[in-house]
């Protein structure tokens, strides 16, 4: 017994532990490097796992053509939602700011008010936004989005029966929300969008052309009687007509956001031309915020996707905005909403927060029947039966050679 004891070690060995002196000698310029090296690596690997994954359901242009609405929305949510969404919303407001350009539709954004008086235009825009939102974050064909769909159909309906706006105004419109944020990501964004991409705007944004009723004259294939290849003949042929309607329309009718204009814009709106240094400044800005998120900032995944309204009804059947620029319509008045960070800097500015004026910045919320100004309502029944109509006729936009193909199946 006693040999056996002799035989064990008198002390338990020192186990090693990290000190901070240790962690110093580690932490050299080389081994910060390396990490630095690894770590761009790894954004690289996830940054294009979502498009890598994306192209290679579509490796071909001849698969691009069985491309469905509801495939191209969902591609679409992904770019809203997940990749840009800072740059998609800021494409999607300047689109509706564009369409100032245009006598035609200016003068009746002008003639109503509701955008030029500044009691009624924060709530306008707001409503815009809401809709827009909606059939574009909703299942296409769901009652959501019917609903959104047609209240839109509904206030330009009244418009529409007065001769107040026209055809190609409501397909201009239309171009400059599918073109605006594709031009705004490609010059701006960390990538520019892939053909996958590009495809799925020109089908999605094609189907909301026919759900509101948009006849695509001028379009060349619509005009010789045929159906659109894919998404991307449609969208070309979209962009290149928009261009020439601005080229013939756009006449001759802060400064940060002159900046962001084409010459043409400026014109049109009478803005003058900004300061070159102004210009460089916020152009220098917008490609370095790109550069920084392309190479340093790992992608958005699903939870953290950026939703601008919530996907859930309320108790009350409503649905409410999670954020708002100046006015707090349509946002739920909770107490991180009424007494956070970003309500006392509100507050400091003399704004109002939620909750605050009884009911005038509608706290219960919304739902997409009762959006905007009050005309129309009586015709939105027999509008969603219409638009639901549209939508379950087919899985491909009905201009498009395979809704063609799929008749005669």
């Amino acid at each position: 017994m006693e040999a056996l004891q002799s035989r064990q070690p008198s002390t338990l060995p020192s186990t090693p532990h990290l000190s901070f002196a240790t962690l110093q000698e580690w932490l050299t310029p080389r081994n910060l490097a390396i990490l630095f090296f690894l770590y761009l690596l790894l954004i690289r690997a996830l940054r294009y796992r979502r498009t890598d994954s994306l192209a290679s359901k579509y490796p071909t242009r001849a698969s691009l053509s069985r491309m469905t609405i509801r495939e191209a929305q969902l591609v679409i949510n992904s770019i809203s939602e997940l990749e840009f969404p800072f740059t998609h919303e800021k494409g999607l407001q300047f689109a509706l700011f564009r369409t100032y350009g245009i006598p035609t539709i200016s003068s009746l954004l002008a003639s109503t008010s509701l955008f030029s008086n500044c009691a009624t235009a924060s709530k306008r825009y707001t409503d815009t936004a809401v809709l827009v939102a909606e059939f574009v974050g909703r299942e296409y064909g769901s009652p959501q989005w019917v609903a959104a769909t047609s209240r839109m159909n509904c206030l330009h309906g009244l418009y529409q029966r007065e001769g107040k706006i026209s055809d190609q105004d409501m397909l201009y419109t239309l171009a400059l929300f599918a073109r605006e944020p594709l031009a705004w990501i490609d010059r701006w964004e960390w990538r520019k969008l892939n053909e996958v991409e590009r495809n799925a705007i020109g089908v999605f944004w094609s189907a909301i052309g026919e759900a509101m009723g948009i006849e695509f004259r001028g379009l060349p294939t619509r005009d010789a009687g045929k159906g659109f290849a894919d998404g991307l003949e449609f969208l070309e042929q979209l962009c290149n007509w928009a261009e020439e309607y601005e080229k013939k329309y756009m006449g001759i009718g802060k400064k940060a956001v002159s900046t962001l204009m084409d010459e043409r814009l400026r014109r049109a709106m009478l803005y003058s031309d900004p300061p070159v240094r102004l210009a460089s400044t916020v152009h220098g800005l917008l490609h370095f915020r790109g550069l920084v998120v392309r190479h340093l900032f790992p992608p958005r995944y699903h939870p953290w996707r950026y939703q601008l309204c919530t996907s859930k009804p309320s108790e009350h059947g409503t649905y409410y905005l999670y954020d708002y620029q100046a006015l707090p319509y349509y946002v739920k008045p909770t107490m991180l909403n009424r007494w956070g960070p970003d309500s006392w800097s509100r507050r400091a500015r003399g704004l109002p927060v939620p909750g605050d004026e009884g009911e005038k910045f509608c706290p219960m919320g919304y739902t997409a029947p009762n959006v905007g100004p009050g005309h129309g309502k009586e015709d939105q029944e027999a509008m969603e039966e219409k638009v639901a109509g549209i939508a379950a006729a087919s899985s491909y936009p009905s201009c498009f050679a395979a809704a063609l193909k799929e008749d005669m199946i």
